[in-house]
């Protein structure tokens, strides 16, 4: 198992553009870009560009607008995704913002939804062709020249990062602060996208940024049906500016395993065959425990403190039978209740302060494809689990025009859950406490 350090090298002129004064103050380190272009965020109602406050994200310490998340009511919430084209990956920002990426980039901040296109600074991959076709064609109000975000990740402080496509092979790796959207080169290895089980990049509590690194069984032929995707290891941008690529002995097929990342930097891979974990920069086996000749593992979320949750699913492939937590060097096995074993599980985030939280849809619900089909209140099972007890959340008076459909995404933004279909769809948030 091998490591290469690579040190950031430009492939463009560097363009900084600078709007008031910096007060030299530090809120975290951000690795240096090669680029950072001022954004106007709008409303996709709105004609003219309302300009933000723009700061420049230069060098490792430079000052980060307020992240404090604002106060929430407990309770359900609906949120309506019609004026959003072509969804894909969402993430939700310790201030209480959800984004969700699609042709351009799409902001909601608790009332209504924001469309961030070219026009207001996205840039496309530094290998971008304006007079190329992009990914979306025609498809949004005639767009054609914002690139497609193809994943999105949350640093704890608040900075969002994007993986942007230009519509052919290349793809680039984008940092926003909510003002200035910078431009990094990736080493050649890297090819972020997200995966068959939904994610691939990640950004840690020390300024990091993490991508996996995919190939084909035989390279050059990605269009063959029979030639799936391998992981061949995964890449980090440190702070310092350097790209670190830490490389598998045996690569690893795609369909059958995960990369995740929890918030401390602790980097796994995960399968039904096996668990690795990356320590000192190697990828070094973890003893298997509770997913020992597992059958269907649908979710594998990295806790903060290089913990590792695994959900195991009942013989049959439905419900959740087993679930085991890696912490401290061994397994904590927790068997679960008749209840969750009634349940289809989609996906399981962890938040902040340790808890997880499970997206699921009772298993009956999937039978019944009559009119309720898709009512959250029939349709969405929140599960809890603080280390000791389950708890069961079901949704309320979420709201009669919000439809759910399966699989399930959840991210969590430290006081909210967020859960919403993986290939576009309506939105649910909850927000624990009393209503």
């Amino acid at each position: 198992m091998r490591m290469r350090i690579i040190p950031l090298l430009a492939v463009g002129g560097l363009m900084l553009m600078s709007c008031g004064e910096d007060d030299g103050s530090s809120a975290g380190e951000v690795p240096a870009p090669l680029e950072s272009i001022e954004s106007a965020v709008t409303q996709p109602e709105i004609t003219e560009p309302v300009t933000t406050e723009t700061t420049v994200v230069t060098a490792p310490g430079t000052t980060q607008p307020d992240r404090t998340t604002p106060a929430v009511a407990a309770g359900w919430m609906g949120v309506s995704t019609g004026e959003i084209c072509s969804e894909g990956p969402a993430v939700a920002t310790p201030d209480g913002t959800l984004w969700v990426g699609s042709l351009g980039l799409y902001r909601w901040d608790g009332e209504s939804w924001s469309w961030i296109t070219h026009e207001q600074g996205l840039p496309a991959s530094p290998g971008f062709d304006p007079d190329a076709q992009s990914l979306s064609g025609s498809s949004c109000g005639g767009d054609n020249e914002s690139p497609s975000v193809l994943d999105l990740a949350a640093s704890p402080d608040g900075m969002l990062w994007l993986v942007v496509a230009d519509g052919a092979v290349d793809t680039g790796l984008v940092s926003y602060d909510g003002d200035v959207f910078a431009v990094y080169a990736r080493p050649p290895e890297a090819k972020p996208t997200r995966d068959v089980h939904g994610g691939g990049l990640y950004a840690d509590t020390t300024g990091a940024v993490w991508l996996y690194l995919t190939d084909y069984q035989n390279p050059g032929s990605p269009a063959d049906p029979d030639d799936p995707e391998i992981f061949t290891g995964a890449a980090r941008l440190d702070s310092n500016g350097e790209w670190t690529v830490f490389e598998l002995d045996e690569p690893l097929p795609v369909m059958s395993h995960r990369f995740v990342v929890g918030r401390d930097g602790t980097a796994w891979f995960t399968g039904a065959d096996g668990v690795w974990r990356l320590e000192d920069g190697i990828w070094v086996p973890v003893e298997t425990g509770p997913i020992d000749e597992a059958g269907y593992i649908p979710a594998t979320p990295a806790g903060p403190d290089g913990d590792l949750w695994v959900l195991v699913a009942g013989d049959d492939g439905a419900g959740l039978a087993t679930l085991g937590h890696w912490v401290d060097g061994t397994w904590e096995v927790t068997d679960t209740t008749d209840e969750l074993a009634e349940l289809s599980v989609w996906d399981a985030a962890v938040a902040p302060d340790g808890a997880l939280w499970i997206a699921a849809t009772p298993s009956a619900a999937l039978q019944d494809v009559g009119p309720d089909f898709g009512d959250p209140e029939q349709f969405l099972v929140l599960v809890s689990f603080d280390g000791k007890e389950f708890a069961i959340h079901r949704p309320d008076a979420v709201a009669e025009d919000v439809g759910l459909d399966v699989p399930f995404f959840i991210t969590t933004d430290g006081t909210s859950i967020w859960v919403g279909p993986a290939q576009g769809g309506d939105l649910v948030r909850y927000t624990p406490g009393e209503g």
